[in-house]
């Protein structure tokens, strides 16, 4: 993360490709930029046609006054409002129809850290989705 704001320097890793949304979560709130990342991952598949994962993830910034990237853009140039996004839980489900047919689904919440709620956003965020996928 960059460190020093102004300094004419800046130390963000910028990803080439972008973020995908594993394992940073399935709300894309945060990627690989002024990021750390704790998670736990527990999948089961209970039969051969579904799949279910849990995900929860902890995310804090690596520098204090650095931007939050893919979040609501905030950046404390001070470093006042600590390091603390906030924690994400999902369950997505993955049903295959066929061999070449599959139906996913997905949940999650964003429960808000000290960073955003120091900058004003008190809020969590709810996410659901639902997709088809066809594989030629």
């Amino acid at each position: 993360g960059d460190r020093r704001f102004g300094d004419g320097e800046n130390n963000t890793f910028h990803p080439l490709f972008g973020a995908t949304h594993t394992p940073y979560g399935i709300l894309d709130f945060v990627r690989l930029q002024n990021l750390r990342e704790l998670a736990l991952i527990f999948s089961v598949q209970p039969t051969k046609k579904l799949k279910l994962q849990a995900e929860a993830h902890h995310y804090w910034l690596d520098s204090r006054t650095d931007s939050w990237y893919n979040g609501p853009g905030l950046r404390d140039k001070t470093g006042q409002s600590g390091r603390d996004l906030g924690d994400e839980i999902s369950l997505v489900a993955t049903y295959k129809v066929s061999k070449r047919v599959e139906l996913e689904g997905g949940v999650a919440h964003f429960f808000a850290g000290n960073y955003p709620r120091k900058a004003g956003k008190r809020d969590g965020a709810n996410f659901a989705y639902l997709q088809y996928v066809v594989r030629f």
